[in-house]
């Protein structure tokens, strides 16, 4: 698990200086490996998702889908380069569905499959 959360900064002080779009930002870094719903994020900061979605781009160039997804796929990469876990248990281990879901928009995103990924690294 250490792996999951060693580029998350946890500075307390930072964080109460921080807009509306730094922490959901935080609580997207926090809590990916969960299966988020954008929706539910947005009721956890008493927002409506289109708000939360307009700040968010507005302060960081993304959508917070896109973010959590890339955050996904990041996490991914680094796991089957660095790891043995199987590809099941990374797809498990960062919110997927299955493993099936996970190498679909793995695919989609890097155009080779996690396997593949894996082996040339």
């Amino acid at each position: 698990m250490a792996y999951l959360f060693e580029e998350i900064p946890f500075e307390e002080n930072q964080r109460k200086q921080n807009s509306a779009a730094d922490e959901v930002k935080f609580y997207l870094d926090v809590n990916y490996a969960e299966k988020l719903v954008l929706k539910d994020v947005a009721k956890e900061f008493g927002v409506h998702p289109n708000y939360m979605t307009r700040i968010f781009h507005e302060k960081f160039g993304i959508s917070p889908k896109k973010y959590l997804m890339d955050l996904k796929l990041k996490k991914a990469c680094y796991l089957l380069t660095t790891t043995s876990l199987s590809i099941g248990v990374i797809a498990g281990s960062l919110g997927f569905d299955d493993q099936l879901a996970f190498s679909r928009i793995f695919r989609k995103e890097f155009g080779e499959a996690p396997s593949k990924y894996r082996k040339k690294e």
